[in-house]
């Protein structure tokens, strides 16, 4: 059964050859059950104790594993999967209110949805009250018992996230573009490419004039708005674009001054869903029909939204992905130790009601 190059070898070494030799020979899967150490012996004609070596021996260099009373199997063993003990950083306890936080509040409460979503057995999750104005050190002696932190702004917990991403001693994830840093899970929602897949959605279905109502805050958002215009070659109208509409509950007030110019559009993009709800809110007043008049595109994709009137056509983003492919990842990395990675998910166009579909 030995090769001719076996021959020279002697004990375990000789059985370890021919195990290695029949596995490249036979190509098992990772995983496959191998034969037990009376079977090799009884194989090979060697004594169980030499077989037995050769096993341990061929465990200690990953060629095979062992599973406590199941017997030898073929690779590595399977890394084990230790429960994560999660924490996300609050500035105060209602910011998944929509009443104490009205603009922000349905992002909080889709993270922690998407944390609790993704958690597997034995994990825990707690939000934890960690003002940003804390002292970065006790900000961290605070968190340092948990695998990980998790913050929904870089920019809001600056000093506290970057002195845990330099003392390098545990894992952070948070919502950045910053694909270029060198620490820290980083997630996006790709606002550039989703602002665009809304705008491209409503071009393709026959919109020309395409107006924008939205913060002066996102200029990523208005930027890729006006990108993929061009990209159309659709018109430009700087009367067709309407900024300072930061509160969620001003598209109203967004509708109007765009209404007050004319309303000289086809279809408007609104930078998220509740202010769209306003925008049609205020339209139907004026007898404008959506999207018999005029198509109105939202972004966020809040099932509020979507799943009753007015049935909003939008860009739904995926933080409950990015959350799942965070965990994923952490998972495989080692415990308690530093990563960097950076991942990137573009919202999905989900056609509804409030933009007309060219057929």
């Amino acid at each position: 059964m030995f090769t001719q190059s076996d021959i020279a070898l002697k004990g375990a070494a000789k059985v370890k050859n021919e195990v290695r030799n029949w596995i490249r020979q036979h190509r098992p899967s990772p995983g496959d059950r191998f034969m037990s150490q009376r079977e090799l012996a009884r194989l090979l004609d060697v004594d169980p104790m030499t077989a037995h070596k050769a096993l341990s021996e061929l465990t200690d260099e990953g060629v095979l594993y062992r599973v406590q009373g199941k017997g030898s199997f073929i690779g590595n063993a399977p890394r084990e999967i230790h429960a994560l003990n999660l924490a996300m950083a609050l500035a105060r306890p209602d910011l998944d209110n929509p009443v104490t936080n009205s603009n922000h509040w349905h992002i909080v409460q889709r993270v922690i949805t998407g944390v609790m979503q993704s958690l597997k057995d034995h994990d825990t999750f707690s939000t934890i009250i960690v003002p940003p104005q804390t002292e970065p050190c006790r900000a961290e002696d605070r968190l340092q018992a948990y695998d990980a932190v998790i913050f929904t702004s870089f920019e809001e917990y600056r000093n506290i996230a970057g002195a845990i991403l330099k003392s390098r001693k545990m894992p952070v994830i948070f919502f950045s573009d910053l694909k270029d840093a060198d620490a820290g899970i980083r997630l996006s929602i790709g606002q550039d490419e989703s602002v665009s897949r809304g705008i491209s959605y409503m071009a393709k279905n026959g919109y020309r004039r395409i107006a924008y109502i939205g913060s002066d805050q996102s200029p990523e958002k208005l930027d890729a708005y006006k990108r993929t215009l061009a990209d159309y070659a659709l018109p430009l109208d700087e009367k067709n674009i309407v900024l300072g509409i930061n509160d969620q509950d001003s598209g109203a007030r967004g509708a109007a001054i765009l209404y007050g110019r004319g309303l000289n559009c086809d279809g408007i993009f609104v930078d998220t869903d509740f202010k769209a709800v306003g925008v049609i809110d205020y339209l139907s007043k004026q007898g404008v029909k959506v999207p018999e008049d005029i198509g109105i595109m939202g972004f966020d994709g809040m099932d509020s939204c979507i799943n009753a009137p007015p049935y909003l056509t939008t860009v739904k983003t995926c933080h409950g992905e990015l959350i799942a492919g965070a965990l994923d990842f952490l998972r495989q990395s080692e415990r308690k130790k530093a990563v960097s990675h950076y991942l990137e998910i573009p919202g999905k166009v989900i056609p509804n009601k409030t933009l007309k579909i060219k057929h």
